[in-house]
């Protein structure tokens, strides 16, 4: 259950609502899943009212193609019209939750319709997948899960026995065009590090613009490539003058499709301090490029202990040696890797989920 489906075929959200579709449908103990979107920030086609949306389901070929990419049937996307139209997605949740009555409703990270979502589910249990513990809802939810590095929480708004630290699941993407190095500008003797993000301005901060340019210094093999850059002028500025005689090493790409050969392409995933980016660093472990990174974000789930580095002094000591040495950072991908495919796949954490939508089934009648 979702209260907005972008229509951006390449959207984290999208992406994450269409791959745990997938992935329950191939669980041996799923027989059905649903997509329902709400709508619940959209008003009409033709509305001029202050940061209307307009109706989901004019994105709806963009929405079935990439259901369809992660192997689910493109069919399985129901659409509530917007939310003042003949009645509003209240009454058509309530209509669809009579008609298709499923054991378990799945929120995944958004209030959206969640003042109402309790009461719509009278007749199933719900499960509430969340990334931060400030924006928790007051809820009465069945059961909660939570992606992120542990941490305590108190019982003012959640029953610490509903709470659940849950692996995040992602798929592959923009990958196997078949690019080279040279297909995209870097040169095939260089040690490429990488940083992909949507908020890249923000993000390339003094803290990391000063390690990775040190890094640089000492090694001109050393090329640093942005992806998602918006606003080149501001990536210069951020990168200041140190880095002037180094700018012929810095490429900067806008939104890419072959996103995840990009990442494929490159050495090492240079994370810098934030919250954000966690598909791309997992796309960056699915091509074979280990992520360095600091903790304290949702990366810090799936990444191996050896690359999360506490502060700056280690990050720059980690990321000198490692560009220096091949055999070691070949050793932490594959160590990496091992440890991603295990638990952080759409199957791996669809496996997770279903074992916390039957319990919370459980909690909700006392049995199966």
């Amino acid at each position: 259950m979702t209260p907005w489906l972008p229509d951006n075929p390449n959207n984290n959200l999208l992406r994450v609502i269409a791959g745990y579709h997938a992935g329950l449908l191939r669980h041996p103990d799923v027989e059905d899943a649903a997509i329902l979107v709400t709508n619940e920030n959209a008003v009409s086609l033709s509305s001029d009212l202050p940061g209307a949306r307009p109706d989901a389901r004019s994105a709806r070929a963009v929405h079935e193609a990439v259901v369809a990419e992660f192997g689910a049937p493109p069919d399985g996307i129901v659409y509530a019209p917007p939310p003042f139209v003949d009645g509003g997605n209240v009454e058509r949740v309530k209509r669809f939750i009579a008609e298709f009555r499923p054991n378990v409703l799945f929120f995944p990270n958004m209030e959206l319709t969640a003042a109402y979502a309790h009461a719509f589910a009278k007749s199933c249990a719900t499960v509430f997948l969340q990334t931060s513990i400030r924006n928790r809802p007051a809820y009465d939810f069945d059961r909660y899960l939570y992606l992120g590095e542990p941490r305590e929480i108190d019982a003012s708004h959640i029953m610490p026995e509903r709470w659940h630290y849950h692996p995040f699941g992602y798929e592959r993407f923009g990958m196997d065009f078949g690019l080279s190095r040279s297909d995209i500008g870097l040169p095939d003797d260089a040690f490429v590090l990488v940083t992909a993000g949507n908020r890249l301005e923000t993000e390339i901060n003094p803290e990391i613009v000063g390690i990775v340019g040190e890094v640089m210094r000492r090694n001109p093999r050393v090329v640093w490539m942005l992806l998602g850059v918006q606003d080149e002028m501001e990536i210069l500025e951020n990168l200041g003058p140190s880095f002037v005689r180094m700018w012929n090493r810095v490429v900067t790409k806008g939104y890419v499709h072959e996103i995840g050969d990009y990442l494929a392409l490159s050495d090492l995933y240079v994370n810098p301090r934030r919250t954000g980016g966690a598909v791309s660093m997992a796309l960056s472990i699915y091509g074979g490029t280990p992520v360095l990174t600091f903790p304290g974000n949702d990366a810090g789930t799936f990444v191996i202990d050896e690359l999360v580095c506490a502060d700056a002094e280690r990050y720059r000591d980690l990321l000198q040696e490692l560009s220096q040495d091949e055999s070691r950072l070949a050793h932490l991908e594959e160590k990496q890797r091992g440890r991603f495919v295990a638990r952080h796949t759409i199957d791996a954490s669809v496996a997770d989920l279903v074992t916390q939508m039957r319990e919370a089934s459980q909690a909700r009648w006392g049995g199966a």
